[in-house]
C-alpha cells in the first residue's frame, strides 16, 4: 500500500450528466499540460467484479442468467425496482470495487493524478485518503433524460434510476467544483477549470 498517494480527482453526478464526457476532456487537458494522469471508472470495476464473483451471486433470480451468462438488462431491472436484491448485490460488489481501486492506485506513480468516475460517491459515503478534489457534473434535467433515453432506457426506468441518487443540488453542495455539460465545453473553459482544480 502506498504511503504517498496519487491525487485522485473524483468525478460524480447523476446518470446522463456527462461524467465520462468530462473525464475524457479533463484527462486530455491535464496530459497536454504535461501532467501524469490516468482514469478509473467505478462502473467498469463493478462489471469486472460481477464476472469474478459469479459464484457469490446465487441470490439473484434465475432469469438474470442465460446459459450461465449474466443478462445485464434483466439485472438492471431488478436493481432499479427490488431494494432487497440491490442491497445484497451492493454488499458483495462494493467491497470488491474498493479493493480493485486500491490495487490499481498502488500501481500509480506518487504525485500523479487519477481521475476516478464514481457516481455514488455521496450516496454511499465513500471516502479515501487519496481523494483530492471532487467535481460534480450537472446538466439540465431535460438533457439528462434525453441522454438516458438514447441509451435505451424507458421513462419509468429513468425515474427509478434517478431516485437512487441524491439530487443535483445535494451533490453540488458537497463538491469542490461544479461543471455544467448541458452545452459542449470550450477550450478556454477547460483551462479555467484546470487552474481552479490544481
Amino acid at each position: 500500500m502506498l504511503t504517498t498517494y496519487p491525487k485522485v480527482i473524483v468525478i460524480t453526478g447523476l446518470p446522463g450528466a456527462g461524467k465520462t464526457y468530462f473525464s475524457k476532456i479533463l484527462l486530455k487537458a491535464m496530459q497536454d499540460n504535461g501532467l501524469t494522469c490516468s482514469t478509473l471508472y467505478a462502473d467498469k470495476l463493478a462489471k469486472e467484479c460481477l464476472e469474478d464473483l459469479k459464484n457469490e451471486l446465487s441470490f439473484l433470480p434465475k432469469d438474470c442468467f442465460q446459459n450461465d451468462i449474466l443478462d445485464r438488462k434483466k439485472l438492471r431491472a431488478y436493481l432499479l425496482y427490488d431494494k432487497n436484491i440491490r442491497e445484497k448485490l451492493e454488499s458483495v460488489i462494493h467491497p470488491c470495487v474498493r479493493k480493485r481501486f486500491e490495487s490499481l492506485l498502488d500501481k500509480q506513480t506518487a504525485g500523479a493524478y487519477v481521475i476516478y468516475e464514481l457516481p455514488l460517491l455521496f450516496e454511499k459515503e465513500i471516502t479515501h485518503p487519496a481523494f483530492f478534489k471532487t467535481i460534480c457534473i450537472i446538466a439540465k434535467p431535460e438533457i439528462i433524460k434525453k441522454r438516458l433515453r438514447l441509451r435505451g432506457l424507458s421513462d419509468p426506468d429513468i425515474e427509478a434510476m434517478l431516485k437512487l441518487h441524491l439530487t443535483q443540488d445535494q451533490k453540488t453542495s458537497k463538491s469542490n467544483l461544479i461543471i455544467d455539460t448541458s452545452e459542449d465545453l470550450r477550450e478556454e473553459s477547460v483551462q479555467k477549470i484546470l487552474k481552479l482544480l490544481l
